[in-house]
This record gives structure tokens, sequence and C-alpha cells, in this order.
């Protein structure tokens, strides 16, 4: 059996993480942070396989999340999304266009369609 991908999920609400986990925690190595720095002080220090960050948090927006760790992971070879409950924005669209994020996800989203997109995204079948 192969070893599980890995992936970070960023979120400000603690319940989004532990229904995160909870339902992820099958199909990936999961590591959750509520915090844009802790998050980022551990992908210093960890790969992982996909970079997974909500949209609105109060330390910084997840588009701005993703260009920090961008420059402060500058070599990572992580796959990075993000997610919303709005629609995609300017300041989501900006972070795909300079490709800091690969994909976009609105939210609410379904485990069954959403962990399927997450695969796809990593080159799984």
């Amino acid at each position: 059996m192969t070893n599980k991908q890995s992936i970070a999920y960023i979120d400000d609400e603690d319940i989004n993480l532990l229904v995160f986990s909870m339902l992820f925690k099958n199909d990936f190595k999961v590591h959750t942070f509520n915090s844009a720095k802790e998050a980022l002080s551990f992908l210093f220090e960890n790969s992982v396989d996909l970079v997974l960050t909500d949209q609105s948090m109060p330390e910084m927006l997840g588009s701005q999340f993703l260009e920090k760790y961008s420059e402060t992971v500058p070599d990572n070879r992580s796959k990075t999304a993000i997610v919303s409950g709005f629609h995609q924005n300017a300041e989501i669209s900006e972070s795909l266009e300079k490709s800091f994020a690969d994909e976009f996800f609105p939210k609410p989203w379904e485990y069954d369609t959403l962990v399927i997109k997450l695969k796809e995204l990593l080159g799984e079948s």
C-alpha cells in the first residue's frame, strides 16, 4: 500500500478543521491549523502535497497566505487551493492568475465531490 498524500488545511474556524479532518483522515494525512502563522511555521519545516486554505481569515486572506507561502518556501512542490463560502473574487482570481493557487473550491462542499477533486489535483485517479 502506498503512503497517503498529505494536506495542510488552514481555516480560522475550528469546527471546519474538525469536520475536514474527520472526513478526510482515511484519504489523506491531514494537518490542520487555525492560524496562518502557525501553518507557515509548519510548512517552513515540513513539506506536504497540498496546501488548502480558507479565503476569509482574520490574520490574512487565504490568497495572501498562499503568496506568503510561496515567498517563505520558494522551492515548494505543493499543490495549492483556496476554499471560500463567497464567490470567486478579485483576490482569489489574482491568486490563480499568479499561480499562488492552483484551484478554487466553493463552500459548502460535499465530501464525495471534494475528495475526487482533491485527488485529481494531486494526480491520483
